[in-house]
C-alpha cells in the first residue's frame, strides 16, 4: 500500500522542464529574458516567474497548453533545437511530434498521472502512436557528423533513406490497420543496421493516428499487459529487440499470452524486431528427445511475415549520397566510402576500435570491464549488470603486470573510458532508464548492443576467467545466477556450476531448487530431491510442495493428502484433481465429486468438463450440458465436442452454435464432427453451413484435410466442392487438387482451365501443370513456353522437365537459352543447371561463373558444387581455396564437407587439417559446424593415436559451451560424453581439471 504521507514526486512535465530551462539558461541566460520572450505572444495570459517556479518544481501543473508552449518553444531555441533555427537538423527537431510529447506531458499533469513511481505510472505505457519518440521506441541517436553548437543535445535523427524492403514493411502495416483480425510482422537483421527506425518510419507512414501505442520492457511486462487485458483493439505493441521478450521461461509465458491474443479481436499490430542468431534459436525445432524451451516462441514467429533488413547500402549509396545534403549526419558517413551507413551512423565499427584498441592505463581498465560485460551477456545474462559485478571480474582480464599498476581510482577511471560516448552517440557501457519515469538505475550499466553482437562472435571459443565467475557469485540476482548456473553446465564447468545454482537457491530462488531437485530425482537422489522440494516449498513455492505431495503419495499417502489439502485451500486445482483422484483410488465417489466441484467453483474448466461427463453418464443431459458450455467459456474448447455430440439428436441447432464457437475458438474437432454426422444423415445444408463458417475463420489446413479423406472414399463431387470453397478463400492451391480430380475423371478441358485460372492467380505451378497437359496434347512448343515462365518465376520442377525437353529433342543451344534465360529472372536452380551443363561441356571456366552467381544470388549449395567440382577435377588446391572463401564469408559448412569427402577417401591427413580450419576460432561461421568438426576431429585424432591433441579439441569445445542432448546433434552429444569422460569432476575456467571436493 503506497505511503500517503510520502513527498508528492514531480511529474513528467516538471522534471523535464526543469530539464530543459537549466539547458537553455547556460551561458548567462536568465528566466526573465524568457519569460519576456514567451509573453511577446498576446494570445496567452501573461506568464510570471512564480507560475513557471511552480511548474519546474511540480507544484501545480500548467492550468493552458498555449502558456507552457510559448514558453517551451522559446526554451528549445535557446537550448538549440527549436522554432527558427536556421539549420536542417535542428528543424526536425521542432516538429509536432515535440509538440505532442509536451501536450501528452501536460495532459498527464493535470490529470495528476504522470509520477515516476506509483500506480499512475503504468497509465503512460498507452499513448497515442504519434506521442512516440524515436528515443523511446529505441531508435539509435546517430553521429553529429560536425562540432554541435550546442553540446547538450544528445539525440540526432539523420534523414530516412527508405528502400525496398521499407515499402514492403508499410504495406504490411497498412493491411494490418485495415484488418478486423490482429497481425504481427517480424523486422529481422543484426545490430546498427537500422531495424528500429525501419520498424519506426513505417509506423507513421502507415498507421493512423487514433491507434495507441505499448511498449513493454521485457516478458514479464508484456505477459502483464496481455493478463489484465491492456492490449486492445486499434493498439500497436511494440517488441523492440523482442529476445527480451521471447527468451527464457518468462519470455514463454509471454510468447503463449501473445498467440492467444492473436487469436482475438483486431484491428492490433504487433511489430517485433530482431537478431537473426535470436530468430534462428527461437524457430528451430528441438529433437523428439530432448525438451522444448522454444514451443511458444516457435509457433508465434514461424507464423507471422518477415522484413529482413539489409546489413549494407551498397546498392543505395546514391540515395544515401542524395539525402546527405543538409544533413552533417549523413555527410559524414559519405565521406568514409562505406556501405554500412547504420552502422556507421550509430559509431558501432568506433566502438569496437574504442574496445579493442584502448590507450594504456584508463583504457585498459575500461576494456577489461567491457569484456566482462559480454562475457555475461552472450553466456545468457540479459538483466543490468551490477557495478560491484565489473569491478569484482575485471582483474582476471588483466595482466599480473596491469593489476600491479592500478592505481586506488583504478575503477572509476575504468567506467569513466568504458562509458565515453563515441561521436556523442554512444558508449559501451550505457546507462540503463528506470522501468518507468525518468532518470536511471543506481548501481547498474548495460553493454551497448553493437558490441552483444560484436562479443558473441569474436568471443565465443572463451571461458570466463575465475573472477568472473566470482563476481557472478557476489554481485548477481538469482536470474542471472540461473543463467550462468547452465553456461557453466554448458562448458563443463561443474563447480562452478554447484555453487551458481547453490547461490540463487540461498538468496531465495524457488527456481533453481525446483530445478536442482529435477536432477537429483532424475539421477535417483530421491531423498535429496525431497529435502530441496521442502526448502522450495518452505519458501512459498507451490509448485515445489505439489512435487512433494507427489512422491510422497506411494509411502505416506496421508502426509500427501495434507500437503494437497494445504495446497487446495489456496486455490491449487491440481492438488484438488489429485485429491479427487485419491477418493476415487478408494471408490469414494462422492468425495471425489466434492473435489471436481471445488476445482470447478475456482474456475477450472478441466475440473468442469469432467463433471459434465459424469452428469452426462448419469444421464442429467441439461446440467452436462451447461458444465460442458462453462468449461468452454473458461478456456477449455475442447468441452465443446462433448456438447455436440449431447445436443445433436434432439437440439441441432444448438449443437451448430456450440460447433460455431469452436471454430471461432481454434479447435476443429466439434465442427468436423457434426459436419460429419450431417454429411452421414443427410443433412447437406448444414454441413455446407458449418464448412463455409470454417473457411471465413481461417481452418483452411482442416478443409484441406477433410477435402482429401473425401476424394479418397470416393466422393470426388464433395471434394471438389470443398476444394472450390478454399479457393474462394484465396487459396489457390485448392484449384490445383481440383483440376487434378478433373484429368482422373478424364476431363481435361475442365482441369486445363482450373489450371489456367490458378496460373492467373499467380500459383506458377500451374503453369507446369498446364505444359504437361499441353506436351500430353503434342504440343511441344506451347508446351516449353509454359514450363520457361514457370521456370523464370523460379519454379524449379519446371525448369528440370524443360531441360529434358531440350535434352529430349537433342538442342543443346536452346537448351542454354532457356536456362539462361530463367537465370536471369534470378532463378538460382538455373543457374546451377546452366552450370553443370557446361561442366558437361567441358567448360569449366562457364561452369565456374554459374556457380558463383547463384552463391551470389544466395544459394548457399552452390559454392559446394564448385568445390566439388574443382575436387572432382583434381584441383584439391584450388577446392580448398574456394571453400575457405565460403568460410571467409560466414559459410563453414562447405569446409566441412570438403573435409567429409577427404576423410570418406581416406586422406585422414587433409581432412584432418580442414576440420582445424572449420573449428578455427576466426570463423565466423555457425558454431554448430565448428563443434561437430571438433567430434571428428577428436575421432581423427584417436585414431592416429594422438591423445594429447584429441584432448585439446575437447576442451576447445567445452569452452565454447556443448548442450548435449538439448542441440540434437550426435556429435554434441559425443563431446558431452568425452568430456565427462576425461574429467569427471569437472574443469576449472582457466581449463585445468578440477579435483574432488
Amino acid at each position: 500500500m503506497p505511503d500517503v504521507d510520502a513527498p508528492r514526486q514531480p511529474s513528467v512535465l516538471a522534471q523535464q522542464l526543469a530539464a530543459l530551462e537549466k539547458r537553455a539558461l547556460r551561458g548567462g541566460r536568465r528566466r526573465s529574458q524568457a519569460l519576456k520572450e514567451a509573453n511577446k505572444d498576446k494570445k496567452i495570459t501573461k506568464l510570471t516567474s512564480s507560475t513557471v517556479s511552480d511548474w519546474v518544481k511540480g507544484i501545480s501543473p500548467p492550468d493552458d497548453f498555449d502558456r507552457l508552449w510559448a514558453l517551451v518553444a522559446v526554451l528549445l531555441e535557446w537550448a538549440g533545437g527549436a522554432p527558427g533555427s536556421e539549420t536542417v537538423q535542428y528543424k526536425r527537431w521542432e516538429s509536432a511530434r515535440q509538440k505532442q510529447q509536451w501536450s501528452a506531458w501536460w495532459d498527464e499533469a493535470r490529470k495528476g498521472k504522470g509520477q515516476p513511481e506509483g500506480a499512475a505510472v503504468s497509465a503512460r505505457l498507452v499513448r497515442p502512436v504519434r506521442m512516440w519518440t524515436p528515443q523511446q521506441l529505441g531508435v539509435h541517436p546517430a553521429i553529429p557528423g560536425r562540432q554541435m553548437r550546442q553540446p547538450d543535445i544528445e539525440f540526432i535523427l539523420p534523414t530516412f533513406v527508405p528502400r525496398p524492403h521499407d515499402d514492403q514493411l508499410r504495406a504490411l502495416l497498412a493491411a494490418a490497420a485495415a484488418s478486423p483480425e490482429p497481425r504481427m510482422v517480424l523486422v529481422r537483421g543484426t545490430s546498427s543496421t537500422g531495424k528500429t527506425r525501419t520498424a519506426y518510419e513505417a509506423l507513421h507512414a502507415s498507421v493512423p493516428g487514433n491507434f495507441s501505442l505499448l511498449a513493454p520492457a521485457d516478458a514479464t511486462s508484456l505477459s502483464e499487459m496481455l493478463h489484465t487485458n491492456s492490449v486492445r483493439p486499434r493498439t500497436v505493441l511494440w517488441l523492440n529487440d523482442a529476445h527480451d521478450h521471447f527468451d527464457g521461461r518468462a519470455g514463454e509465458a509471454a510468447a503463449g499470452a501473445l498467440l492467444r491474443r492473436l487469436g482475438g479481436r483486431g484491428p492490433l499490430i504487433v511489430i517485433a524486431t530482431l537478431w537473426p542468431e535470436y530468430d534462428d534459436a527461437f524457430t528451430a525445432r528441438p529433437p523428439l528427445a530432448s525438451d522444448d524451451p522454444h514451443r511458444n516462441a516457435r509457433n508465434l514467429l514461424t507464423k507471422i511475415p518477415r522484413i529482413y533488413q539489409p546489413g549494407s547500402f551498397a546498392d543505395d549509396l546514391s540515395a544515401v549520397r542524395a539525402a546527405a545534403d543538409g544533413d552533417p549526419s549523413l555527410t559524414a558517413v559519405v565521406a568514409l566510402g562505406t556501405g554500412e551507413v547504420t552502422q556507421a551512423l550509430a559509431a558501432g565499427p568506433d566502438l569496437v576500435k574504442h574496445y579493442e584498441h584502448p590507450a594504456q592505463g584508463d583504457g585498459t581498465y575500461g576494456q577489461a570491464l567491457i569484456s566482462a560485460a559480454m562475457d555475461a551477456h552472450r553466456l545468457g545474462v540479459t538483466t543490468a549488470l551490477p557495478l560491484g559485478f565489473l569491478k569484482t571480474a575485471a582483474p582476471g582480464y588483466l595482466t599480473d603486470t596491469q593489476r600491479a599498476d592500478a592505481t586506488t581510482d583504478w575503477f572509476e577511471a575504468a567506467l569513466a573510458y568504458a562509458c565515453t560516448k563515441i561521436k556523442r552517440t554512444s558508449s559501451a557501457l550505457q546507462s540503463v532508464p528506470q522501468p518507468e519515469g525518468m532518470g536511471a538505475q543506481p548501481g547498474v550499466l548495460r553493454l551497448a548492443d553493437y558490441l552483444q553482437q560484436h562479443g558473441l562472435q569474436t568471443r565465443r571459443w572463451l571461458c570466463p576467467p575465475e573472477s568472473f565467475w566470482q563476481g557472478a557469485h557476489q554481485h548477481l540476482q538469482a536470474e542471472g545466477l540461473i543463467q550462468l548456473g547452465r553456461a557453466a553446465h554448458e562448458r563443463h564447468r561443474i563447480g562452478w556450476e554447484k555453487r551458481l545454482f547453490g547461490r540463487a537457491a540461498a538468496i531465495g530462488s524457488s527456481n533453481v531448487l525446483i530445478h536442482l531437485a529435477g536432477k537429483l530425482k532424475t539421477e535417483g537422489d530421491s531423498a535429496g530431491a525431497e529435502r530441496l522440494y521442502e526448502r522450495a516449498a518452505d519458501a512459498g513455492s507451490t509448485d515445489a510442495k505439489f512435487q512433494l505431495a507427489l512422491m510422497r503419495s506411494e509411502r505416506d499417502r496421508a502426509g500427501a493428502e495434507r500437503l494437497l489439502h494445504e495446497l487446495a485451500d489456496v486455490g491449487v486445482t491440481g492438488a484438488m484433481f489429485e485429491l479427487a483422484r485419491f477418493r476415487a483410488l478408494e471408490e469414494d465417489h462422492e468425495g471425489a465429486e466434492r473435489f471436481y466441484q471445488r476445482a470447478a467453483a475456482d474456475g477450472s474448466a478441466l475440473a468442469m468438463h469432467h463433471l459434465g461427463q459424469r452428469q452426462q453418464a448419469a444421464g442429467e443431459h441439461e446440467d452436462a450440458a451447461r458444465l460442458f458450455q462453462q468449461a468452454a467459456d473458461a478456456g477449455y474448447p475442447g468441452a465443446l465436442l462433448d456438447l455436440v455430440y449431447l445436443l445433436e439428436p434432439g437440439d441441432p441447432e444448438g449443437a451448430e452454435r456450440a460447433a460455431l464457437q469452436s471454430a471461432e475458438a481454434g479447435d476443429t474437432n466439434a465442427w468436423v464432427a457434426l459436419a460429419f454426422r450431417w454429411e452421414a444423415t443427410g443433412h447437406t445444408e448444414g454441413a455446407e453451413r458449418l464448412y463455409r463458417h470454417a473457411a471465413r475463420s481461417g481452418h483452411i489446413p482442416r478443409l484441406f484435410e477433410l477435402a482429401r479423406h473425401q476424394k479418397e472414399n470416393g466422393d470426388r463431387e464433395r471434394a471438389e466442392w470443398l476444394y472450390q470453397l478454399i479457393a474462394d478463400a484465396g487459396e489457390s492451391t485448392a484449384l490445383l487438387r481440383r483440376a487434378e480430380i478433373r484429368e482422373e475423371a478424364e476431363d481435361p478441358e475442365g482441369a486445363e482451365r482450373l489450371y489456367q485460372q490458378a496460373a492467373e492467380d499467380g500459383d506458377t505451378h500451374a503453369l507446369s501443370y498446364l505444359a504437361t497437359m499441353r506436351k500430353a496434347a503434342g504440343d511441344r512448343v506451347r508446351a516449353k513456353q509454359l514450363y520457361q515462365e514457370a521456370a523464370n518465376a523460379g519454379d524449379g520442377g519446371a525448369l528440370l522437365y524443360l531441360t529434358w525437353m531440350w535434352e529430349e529433342e537433342e538442342n543443346p543451344e536452346g537448351l542454354e537459352q532457356a536456362v539462361h534465360e530463367a537465370a536471369d529472372r534470378g532463378n538460382t536452380g538455373a543457374m546451377i543447371e546452366l552450370a553443370k551443363v557446361r561442366q558437361g561441356t567441358r567448360d569449366l571456366e562457364g561452369a565456374e561463373r554459374m556457380y558463383r552467381r547463384a552463391a551470389a544470388a544466395g544459394d548457399t549449395h552452390a559454392m559446394f558444387l564448385l568445390v566439388q567440382m574443382r575436387e572432382h577435377e583434381g584441383d584439391r588446391q584450388g577446392a580448398e581455396q574456394a571453400a575457405q572463401e565460403a568460410a571467409d564469408a560466414g559459410d563453414t559448412r562447405v569446409l566441412l564437407q570438403l573435409a567429409e569427402i577427404r576423410e570418406k577417401a581416406e586422406d585422414n591427413t587433409s581432412a584432418g587439417r580442414l576440420y582445424e580450419r572449420v573449428a578455427d576460432p576466426g570463423n565466423s561461421g555457425l558454431l554448430f559446424h565448428s563443434i561437430t568438426a571438433l567430434s571428428r576431429l577428436v575421432r581423427l585424432r584417436e585414431k592416429a593415436r594422438d591423445r594429447e591433441g584429441a584432448e585439446r579439441a575437447v576442451r576447445q569445445a567445452a569452452n565454447a559451451g556443448i548442450r548435449g542432448l538439448g542441440n540434437g546433434s550426435l556429435e554434441w552429444q559425443d563431446m558431452r560424453s568425452r568430456a565427462c569422460g576425461l574429467w569427471p569432476y569437472g574443469l576449472e575456467p582457466d581449463g585445468s581439471p578440477s579435483q574432488p571436493c
